[in-house]
């Protein structure tokens, strides 16, 4: 029958098989085929080529038989793709077919030469894979993920760039970066471009403003890094991002506010100040710094640390030591006040001042420094003792009322009731009218005190 082939479809490295074009039976198949598929030669003999195939593409295969081979020519190889195929064990096998039909005796035949391509194919399928997977994870990013030509053209955009700013992909793949970035920014996206090109490997940081599809303004923070080939030169610029909108809004809001509360700080006369762990001021307002200014000749700074040599010549060391006792108090957590004197260095007029400590906490419960809150209350003091003098005198006056003014009083009181009032020319009334004129020097004499104690206004704190 068919048993004059050369050694060619025997022991050629790709498989091979002989066919009945009408039955699709198997006559014929080389070494490869039986080592490829599994099959004994006798086995594949007693198969159809349709049984090489899996069931799912049997369809697809009948089709193709029907549209693409009848109008095959003899001696013509034809190139008919990529089929799957499975073997015994039915592992997939992805074959590359080359045909052709031939003369065989007392049948229609056509050749087959079947490439395997399984490990290229699995390959591409794997890149495939990867890459449907990487993609994937690059829309499943919360970051904005870009890709930009060396011409400036974006060639991708992941899906959290368009939900944010509103675009779909095919509205911006293509174009000019410059289309999502805002006309007073645009100077600077340049800049950063080109570095990206003339330094590959720098990552080239930007923060920069954008305008999404409904013209809102965004905030957004990124880093670009250029890819390159073999040859060292830049193919692609890659950038990472986010939109920080929020954080800066918050950063606007607390800039906002601490401007406001130092307006209000600088603009009180109490002393506020605060210490770090390592002695130095974190904070002065205006009022302590003009204070020290005025006591020592020293004005205070920042960053510094308050003990300095003017300091301590302008009090004295027993004096500094103190206070290096009171914020380390408060250092190792303690929250208190104390109410001191101090004597003006300039003027020797004594001062006093209530100090409030309070410890600086992060937000994990670290002591990072001291608050210190410090009003002059000399003049509260001075009210305070104003009080207390006029309520002394106050007392002493209710005494003279109840004790000294009382007894001269009923003295008279008894006078006049044995007052001869009937007979005024009464020898005794004489003396009684005397004894009056006693008591009522008596009572004068009270007033007077009373009078004194009432008007007393000199006050001593010292």
């Amino acid at each position: 029958m068919l048993t004059d082939f050369s050694v060619l479809f025997d022991h050629n490295p790709n498989p091979m098989w002989i066919y009945e074009i009408p039955s699709l039976r198997i006559l014929k198949v080389n070494n490869a085929a039986i080592t490829s598929y599994g099959y004994t030669e006798k086995e594949f003999l007693g198969m159809a080529i349709s049984d090489i195939r899996p069931r799912f593409n049997l369809a697809k295969f009948n089709e193709y038989l029907i549209t693409k081979t009848a109008d095959e020519q003899r001696d013509e190889f034809v190139y008919a793709g990529v089929w799957k195929h499975q073997n015994k064990q039915g592992n997939p096998i992805y074959a590359e077919i080359s045909g052709r039909k031939m003369n065989c005796p007392d049948y229609d035949c056509r050749i087959i030469i079947a490439t395997d391509v399984t490990e290229k194919i699995k390959s591409q399928e794997d890149a495939k894979i990867r890459e449907q997977f990487l993609n994937s994870l690059i829309d499943s990013q919360t970051n904005f993920l870009i890709r930009i030509a060396t011409n400036g053209n974006l060639t991708f955009i992941n899906r959290q760039f368009l939900k944010v700013f509103g675009f779909k992909a095919n509205e911006l793949v293509g174009k000019h970066f410059s289309a999502i970035t805002i006309s007073e920014e645009l100077v600077k996206c340049e800049i950063a471009f080109q570095e990206c090109l003339t330094q590959p490997g720098k990552v080239i940081k930007l923060t920069h403003k954008k305008r999404d599809k409904g013209g809102n303004i965004h905030d957004t923070k990124w880093e670009f890094i250029s890819v390159t080939n073999d040859e060292g030169d830049v193919t692609e610029i890659q950038g990472i991002g986010q939109d920080i909108t929020h954080e800066k809004m918050a950063e606007r809001e607390i800039t906002l506010t601490r401007n406001n509360l130092e307006g209000l700080i600088d603009n009180t006369d109490d002393l506020v100040w605060s210490i770090d762990r390592d002695g130095r001021y974190l904070y002065i307002n205006k009022a302590f710094k003009e204070v020290l200014r005025a006591q020592t000749g020293v004005v205070p700074q920042t960053g510094k640390k308050p003990f300095s040599e003017a300091l301590v010549k302008a009090y004295n060391q027993e004096t500094v030591n103190e206070w290096q006792l009171y914020y380390d108090r408060a250092l190792k957590g303690e929250k208190y006040y104390i109410t001191k004197e101090t004597i003006n260095p300039l003027t020797q007029q004594a001062v006093y001042y209530e100090t409030h400590f309070n410890p600086i906490y992060t937000a994990e419960g670290e002591i990072i420094g001291v608050g210190c809150f410090s009003r002059n209350i000399t003049e509260r003091l001075k009210a305070a003792n104003s009080l207390i003098e006029q309520n002394n005198r106050l007392k002493h006056i209710a005494t003279l009322s109840s004790h000294d003014l009382r007894r001269p009083v009923a003295s008279m009181l008894g006078l006049i009731t044995v007052l001869d009032k009937d007979n005024f020319s009464n020898p005794a009334n004489k003396e009684i009218i005397d004894h009056l004129f006693t008591v009522s020097t008596e009572i004068d004499t009270v007033i007077h005190q009373i009078v004194d104690r009432t008007f007393i206004t000199d006050l001593n704190i010292e």
